[in-house]
């Protein structure tokens, strides 16, 4: 079965079903129970941030 989530852009919680958001957790268990450490060696990972946190004192 291929995965309905396969190159969708998420931007809120409100872009996902219940199916959706079962399957991002449901999927986050099994990484958890199963850890690949080396699944992302080599790689570069990079979070943006294009507003202000209203929950958390400013890191900059």
């Amino acid at each position: 079965m291929a995965n309905p989530l396969y190159q969708k852009h998420i931007i809120s919680i409100n872009d996902l079903s219940r199916e959706d958001l079962e399957l991002v957790l449901a999927t986050a268990a099994k990484l958890k129970a199963n850890p690949q450490p080396e699944l992302l060696k080599h790689k570069v990972i990079a979070s943006c941030f294009f507003e202000a946190s209203t929950r958390h004192p400013p890191l900059f």
